[in-house]
């Protein structure tokens, strides 16, 4: 019985052998209203930011806030990474009343609305960053348990102060907000389900975050997999970007679908002479 099941598993496709969904979730637990643990034994928090109308700038005011902003992220200690996710979701609620007093105001507004929902393609994007700081992967089974200690709390702390100094800096420029925790599991949650209504769900304990997260049936086919009733395509960069511009993926925003958007950012390890990093 023992071979059978051995040759059967040989021969399983890798996605048949997937074990639970909540393990590919992150997001253990929240310390705190703001920052959550990762699996990995880091920490991390959620940003929403208004992000900058460069329509209404001219190049150099561009070129000043893009400075500010790289400014504002040298500051980043090493083992930190920058997510920053562009949310792109089809409808927007136009803005009316309930009831007009005059008749002819009422069906004007009623069939100039069902014309929009029609035809219109309205689309909402919002913009949120979310900073994490982990521990060495090479040092994680040689340390002590007071090491871990100690180094996990100067994570919590190093991260703290990150996050305070990164909003103080780009609030004004950027409407850069540090969420609390409901926001964030309601992005996480969206995230993962790709649903309108999980973007509404509330958080019920800090602990378990991931199974909390996970109310959808994820599907693997050959060429996309279905979350829930969506149908889903992934895409990933197979190089570096060689430069980096503003507005570098705002053709993409263009795309008739709902799609998110993830890059990636770390700073890059100091040189032993060097006095800050830079960021790749």
């Amino acid at each position: 019985m023992t071979r059978v099941n051995t040759e059967q598993l040989k021969y399983t496709p890798w996605f048949a052998k997937a074990g639970a969904a909540c393990s590919i979730v992150p997001i253990a637990r929240f310390v705190n209203d703001r920052i959550f643990t990762l699996k990995s034994g880091g920490y991390g928090c959620l940003f929403s930011l208004a992000g900058v109308d460069e329509e209404g700038m001219t190049d150099r005011e561009l070129e000043a806030e893009m400075r500010s902003i790289e400014g504002a992220l040298r500051g980043l200690p090493e083992g930190s990474c920058l997510y920053q996710y562009t949310r792109v979701m089809s409808g927007f609620d136009l803005a009316r009343k309930e009831h007009y007093a005059n008749a002819v105001t009422q069906v004007f507004v009623d069939d100039r609305l069902t014309f929009l929902e029609k035809t219109a393609g309205f689309r909402r994007i919002d913009l949120h960053w979310c900073l994490t700081l982990e521990p060495p992967k090479a040092a994680a089974f040689t340390r002590k348990p007071k090491e871990h200690t100690a180094d996990t709390t100067r994570m919590l702390v190093d991260l703290e102060k990150t996050a305070t100094l990164l909003e103080g800096h780009l609030a004004g420029s950027l409407g850069l907000r540090l969420l609390e925790k409901n926001a964030v599991y309601q992005f996480f949650s969206y995230l993962f389900n790709l649903e309108k209504w999980a973007a509404k769900d509330n958080l019920s304990a800090d602990d378990g975050v991931d199974r909390q997260i996970v109310k959808s049936p994820v599907e693997w086919h050959s060429d996309h997999l279905t979350i829930g009733r969506r149908y889903v395509q992934m895409f990933s960069l197979k190089t570096t970007l060689e430069a980096s511009r503003p507005c570098l993926f705002s053709g993409l925003t263009t795309l008739d679908c709902d799609s998110i958007l993830c890059s990636t950012w770390r700073p890059k390890p100091s040189a032993p002479r060097a006095s800050h990093s830079s960021l790749e």
